[in-house]
């Protein structure tokens, strides 16, 4: 989970990053004359929408790897699952055992 959740503001980040700079470079464009600032507004919206696209689709792609590789490890989970109860059945026997013992005492 933390990978998506690191993917997720790793987009919004790029995305709030990616306005800004477009927006600097636009005004001074507009400062300089080379753009009027309806187009350059028209050009960072753009910008900022491909921007937030391209986020999505990162956060989509993570979500896809991470159940993936969650399929992978389920097999050994359960495996790994079975040897630990089976550990702890046989400790809670000897523990029993060991009570048993001392309470005849």
């Amino acid at each position: 989970m933390k990978k998506i959740e690191r993917g997720i503001y790793f987009s919004v980040g790029l995305a709030s990053l990616v306005k800004k700079v477009a927006e600097k470079h636009s005004k001074k464009l507009i400062k300089d004359g080379m753009i009027k600032s309806k187009d350059a507004k028209k050009v960072v919206d753009k910008v900022v929408a491909e921007t937030k696209k391209e986020g999505k689709r990162i956060e989509q792609f993570l979500v896809a790897e991470l159940k993936r590789e969650g399929k992978k490890a389920k097999p050994y989970v359960k495996k790994a699952g079975k040897k630990v109860k089976k550990k702890v059945k046989g400790l809670k026997n000897k523990a029993q055992k060991k009570i048993k013992k001392r309470l005849k005492k």
